[in-house]
């Protein structure tokens, strides 16, 4: 189906978020978001693999949407491991992450 006129369809970028989400991928995690948020494209996650996953890193995933909430977007999660839901729940972020919802799923190697 066409868009409607006037619409423009914006592409979709996924990123697979490394087993070891931790404050060392922070910087590098940041300015592949931050890329893909500045030109306008949808920001897709796929957080299926995450085994490890600490505050610092949630921290920055909630930054991100909050950047995306003033431009009317979100995170659209492709999956999301059960460590990566526990630790959002944890630290009271599952709304935050838009990640309310979401089902765990265990990424295939």
């Amino acid at each position: 189906r066409a868009p409607p006129k006037g619409k423009t369809v914006a592409t979709v970028e996924t990123i697979k978020l490394e087993k070891h989400l931790q404050i060392m991928l922070v910087e590098s995690l940041h300015e592949e978001l931050e890329e893909i948020v500045s030109s306008g494209a949808e920001l897709s996650l796929d957080g299926s693999q995450v085994e490890k996953c600490d505050t610092a890193c949630l921290q920055l995933l909630a930054a991100v949407q909050t950047s995306l909430n003033g431009r009317e977007n979100e995170i659209r999660w492709v999956g999301a491991s059960a460590i990566l839901l526990e630790s959002a729940q944890q630290l009271g972020l599952l709304e935050a992450l838009n990640l309310q919802g979401i089902d765990a799923s265990a990424g295939e190697e």
